[in-house]
């Protein structure tokens, strides 16, 4: 019996959609930088601490990682596509 993947919120179940796709809000980040701390392979931080996308197209190996650094976000300035 296998355990089926967990559901990224937002995402497709269809491998034809594409890759995901990871974006930060610079208008709503406050620099808390859980994401990065989380995710370091796709978040990095610029000059004032503020989150950026270092990788906007995220590897499937990644994909928990990076529900889990949205969801550790405090201002919710992650969104996947």
């Amino acid at each position: 019996m296998s355990v089926p993947e967990p559901m990224i919120a937002g995402a497709s179940t269809d491998a034809a959609a594409g890759p995901l796709r990871v974006a930060v809000d610079p208008d709503i980040c406050q620099g808390h930088a859980r994401c990065w701390q989380v995710c370091p392979e796709i978040f990095g931080l610029d000059e004032e601490g503020h989150a950026v996308v270092a990788a906007t197209e995220v590897p499937p190996e990644l994909a928990e990682k990076v529900q889990e650094a949205m969801d550790n976000c405090p201002e919710r300035a992650i969104t996947l596509n």
